[in-house]
């Protein structure tokens, strides 16, 4: 299981990791702060004392319609190099955001792109191609056979 843990406030996103450990959680997603703008150092401060709070790994999701600021690709490079923190899921559904992580993060850190919106299925292949680590979106879910082929021959 994992369990999201944003909030408006570090403090109520460091509540919601202890509340995710105790109930057993497999790991974390978080968001950045609902509502406000942080800078990009502020995102990164208030992102890093969430990870460093919690035992659990963290899954970061770039969600720009509900927090209403994107982790840039180079605050994610930043991340990257937190020990608890694996991944990241871009809603954005700018293919741009997405490879610019790629170019910022180790081999080994998750990045798939997928805004789940049935007008982005066209873009699947491209996503895979650039990222080269993952794409999730309504299409794939919709047609699961298309994105068997796409995972077996690149494209």
């Amino acid at each position: 299981m994992i369990a999201g843990v944003g909030a408006v406030t570090t403090r109520a996103a460091i509540e919601k990791a202890k509340a995710a450990e105790r109930a057993r959680a497999d790991a974390i997603y978080t968001v950045a702060p609902y509502f406000i703008s942080p800078t990009p150092d502020e995102l990164y401060r208030h992102l890093r004392t969430i990870a460093e709070a919690t035992s659990l790994p963290v899954l970061l999701y770039n969600l720009l319609t509900r927090a209403h600021i994107s982790i840039l690709p180079h605050t994610l490079g930043r991340l990257a190099h937190i020990e608890s923190i694996v991944g990241i899921k871009d809603f954005s559904g700018n293919l741009s955001i997405t490879t610019g992580y790629i170019r910022h993060t180790p081999d080994d850190f998750s990045a798939i792109n997928g805004n789940g919106a049935v007008s982005s299925c066209p873009l699947v292949p491209t996503m895979i191609a650039e990222a080269r680590r993952g794409s999730n979106s309504y299409c794939e879910h919709r047609a699961p056979t298309g994105r068997q082929h796409i995972s077996k021959h690149g494209y």
